[in-house]
């Protein structure tokens, strides 16, 4: 009888430790999600990109609109800043906390491949994670499992980062200058100095202003030739001046200003010039 009212009583008091542990907060592991930090996007005036070595690019946030301020100086593309920004508006229930302990080699932390500086908040890039698609990041002496939605770009040059738009938003044509045509804006009417419909001077015009490149980049490779080009603005007096170059495989404008190649497809001389341009 003794006997078996001692082993309930141990049973009794090892449920009691059981259900008290379950209740207990993880202090490694955190269950409820929440943001990795509580910085907002427009509160962030200045990203530095680095990788192993060294700072891979720098961007700042000068009214309204980012631009590249080095290796190069150039506008940068909105949807990868904003892919950047994205970082923090990630919510995750995953978390560690780094002790004395914690191994950062296991997480691919402890010499990062890639980190990501938003105006002082650092965030480091690790290894994938092994749940899919997911990815270890350190900030403030934790390390988060998030969605891998930036490491592709980091592993990007700088280049990468350049707007591959030709012609700013914010800007509107008023004159176009080819080599075999010239048009002009007048009275809210497109006027050509060829024959052309009304039609087909529209979807000219709508066609340089919409121009996307599939990459930009240093037009280093090419010898500057005088401009075939020139794009007229309303409210700006210096036209935007246009070498163009063109091979089998691709269509390089390259801007007098900036010395950056957009570089189309081949094909895409058809559409912006009247005949093929040499």
């Amino acid at each position: 009888m003794k006997l078996s009212y001692f082993i309930n009583l141990v049973l009794f008091i090892l449920v009691l430790l059981l259900l008290w542990i379950n209740k207990q907060p993880n202090s490694t592991v955190e269950q409820s999600e929440s943001s990795i930090n509580s910085l907002s996007t427009d509160s962030i005036k200045h990203i530095t990109v680095f990788d192993k070595n060294d700072i891979k690019v720098e961007l700042a946030k000068q009214n309204a609109q980012w631009h590249i301020t080095a290796p190069i100086n150039a506008i940068a593309n909105k949807g990868r800043i904003a892919l950047l920004l994205s970082i923090l508006e990630q919510r995750t229930n995953q978390k560690l906390s780094i002790t004395s302990a914690t191994n950062l080699a296991d997480f691919g932390l402890e010499k990062p491949a890639y980190s990501l500086l938003l105006n002082e908040q650092l965030f480091e890039i690790g290894d994938a994670a092994p749940l899919g698609k997911k990815r270890y990041l350190k900030h403030n002496d934790e390390i988060y499992i998030v969605d891998d939605t930036i490491a592709h770009l980091l592993n990007s040059n700088a280049y990468s980062f350049i707007e591959n738009k030709l012609i700013e938003a914010s800007l509107n044509l008023k004159k176009v200058e080819l080599p075999s045509a010239t048009f002009k804006l007048t009275d809210g009417h497109w006027q050509s100095d060829v024959e052309l419909s009304k039609e087909q001077i529209l979807s000219l015009i709508e066609q340089w202003q919409n121009i996307r490149a599939l990459q930009v980049f240093p037009a280093t490779n090419f010898v500057l030739t005088p401009p075939e080009v020139k794009l007229w603005f309303d409210e700006i007096d210096e036209p935007l001046e246009l070498s163009v170059q063109v091979n089998e495989t691709s269509l390089n404008l390259i801007d007098h200003k900036t010395l950056l190649n957009y570089q189309l497809t081949a094909q895409a001389a058809k559409q912006l010039f009247l005949s093929n341009t040499n």
